[in-house]
């Protein structure tokens, strides 16, 4: 038998153990490459200092972060999985990208968590990152901006703007008790930019406030809920339509309020107005409301000095499609108007319900 020990010279090793190969030993050598761990997430990048372009591998795929215009961004971990953006340098030329490169491999597709989102300069004109969620704050931006779009505004979101919005997109809102969204100027403030599309609307005792005109109408693809306090509000002109394809629940002092004139207002669910403090609020003309399901009030006739919707000027229509031979359309329900009240139309009646023209309602 081949040996490799001199004879009569130990050779070290012990009866019964064989000696590791030099393959074996190179293969127990190497270390493995590893990515750099983000709070349960992974940069894909071992560089963390500012660039105009960062790749980050999260639990929901690979999203790439690009600024395209003058600025850097730069990316640090966050609690929960969430990430803290800062972008350096940003003019109103400045457009910051996000996109999804690759979802992650059999799971269902998940939006990219912003926490903090840091505009040094307070200068941005396009945020496009349709597959993040702003889970916190944003630095309050002192110009207009052509484009904001983004997934998600989390219940603690924070938006201020100072100037206009030319055009805005948001899949969800849920907006908490301390959730805002504020524009000092104008929204969808060119008709040739198309409608504003929210996929479903809850605030809850948060706030969205448009200062002054929304020139293209407004979509939510699903219900519009205001409740505890919560408000939704355009400081002058809705010049385009309001339209909820779902219900539209106001509840706990929620309100939904224009300060001059909306166009008219179209709900494709019910009108559903629950106590106390409630109710929808146009303080010149609306033009229009048309419900497709029933509209329910808060108080009726035993609580007249309730008012479900109250208009300042003229109301244009009032048609109610909802209800049936044993459910009135109208129910529980006062309508105030300081002007006319014209085309009412309600399909299965009313029940404990008023309709007031030239009664002017405590318009805030």
């Amino acid at each position: 038998m081949f040996s490799l020990a001199r004879p009569g010279i130990s050779s070290g090793v012990r009866e019964n153990e064989r000696p590791r190969s030099i393959a074996s030993q190179r293969r127990r050598s190497r270390v493995a490459p590893t990515l750099e761990r983000l709070e349960g997430r992974e940069l894909l990048s071992l560089y963390t200092g500012p660039s105009t372009v960062r790749n980050i591998l999260t639990s929901g795929g690979v999203f790439k972060i690009q600024v395209e215009g003058p600025g850097l961004i730069k990316v640090h971990p966050a609690p929960k999985g969430a990430i803290d953006l800062s972008a350096f340098g940003t003019t109103p030329g400045t457009t910051l990208n996000i996109s999804q490169v690759r979802p992650r491999y059999h799971f269902p597709s998940r939006l990219l968590l912003i926490q903090k989102l840091t505009i040094t300069s307070g200068q941005l004109g396009t945020l496009d990152a349709a597959p993040a969620e702003l889970t916190g704050t944003m630095t309050t931006l002192t110009n207009s901006m052509e484009s904001f779009t983004i997934g998600q505004l989390g219940p603690t979101a924070h938006v201020e703007v100072i100037g206009s919005v030319d055009q805005m997109n948001v899949a969800n809102i849920d907006l908490g008790p301390t959730g805002l969204v504020s524009i000092a100027g104008g929204l969808n403030t060119s008709v040739l930019t198309g409608s504003m599309t929210i996929g479903s609307l809850t605030i809850d005792g948060g706030k969205i406030a448009i200062g002054q005109d929304s020139v293209a109408p407004i979509t939510v693809l699903d219900n519009m809920t205001i409740i505890h306090d919560g408000l939704f509000s355009v400081g002058r002109d809705l010049d385009g339509s309001l339209t909820v394809n779902g219900n539209l629940e106001l509840d706990s002092g929620g309100q939904l309020k224009v300060g001059r004139n909306l166009a008219n207002l179209t709900v494709l669910g019910n009108v559903i107005v629950n106590p106390s403090g409630s109710g929808i609020v146009v303080n010149g003309v609306l033009g229009g409301v048309l419900v497709d399901g029933v509209f329910q009030g808060q108080g009726g006739t035993a609580a007249p000095t309730f008012f479900d919707l109250g208009v300042g000027l003229n109301l244009n229509g009032l048609t109610i499609l909802g209800g049936n031979t044993a459910l009135n359309g109208l129910i529980n329900a006062n309508i105030r108007a300081g002007g006319s009240i014209n085309g009412v139309d309600i399909a299965y009646g009313t029940i404990n319900s008023t309709i007031q023209p030239n009664t002017p309602p405590p318009l805030g």
